[in-house]
């Protein structure tokens, strides 16, 4: 059950184009508004590819029988707690960008206030993806350094070797 990356190339690409993006000025900040859109518009697709890739992983089940020590596969090493900071953090940035224009004009906050409601939001969500995006990634290479006897192409298929 494993999500298929597509080509190695697309997101550098994707991240490449972003950059320039920004860096020419086509999301501005003078209309903050507009660029708050633009802005989670452009997370969508990272983000619900790294939803999609662990959601439609089979997951061991918690009152199965244990896989032996050293036999579980890599994305059993995650916790339960570190998959759900994962699906937490992920999708919590969604309500921001609708809750934007309904505090802005149906509270008595200030824009000030609600900036910094908003922004306290993501760095909540952002802790949560960095932390478990920490441990699933060392997961995946402690299952990795298991996998002795596999050829760089048989780990790395789809891409270029990931240092960690």
């Amino acid at each position: 059950g494993a999500m298929h990356m597509g080509p190695w190339w697309f997101w550098p690409a994707y991240g490449c184009y972003m950059s320039l993006t920004c860096g020419l000025g086509y999301i501005s900040f003078k209309r903050p508004a507009c660029d708050i859109f633009i802005a989670g518009c452009t997370q969508f697709p990272s983000t619900f590819y790294c939803l999609a890739a662990l959601g439609i992983r089979k997951w061991p089940q918690q009152n199965s029988k244990k896989v032996a020590v050293g036999k579980e596969t890599s994305i059993e090493l995650v916790s339960p707690m570190y998959r759900a900071m994962y699906y937490i953090g992920f999708i919590s940035n969604a309500p921001l960008l609708p809750v934007y224009p309904i505090l802005v004009q149906y509270t008595d906050m200030t824009l000030g206030g609600v900036n910094t409601f908003l922004h306290t939001c993501l760095l909540l969500a952002w802790g949560m993806q960095g932390i478990s995006l920490v441990h699933l990634c060392k997961a995946v290479s402690n299952g990795e350094r298991r996998v002795g006897a596999a050829t760089e192409k048989q780990q790395y298929s789809g891409g270029p070797a990931l240092i960690y």
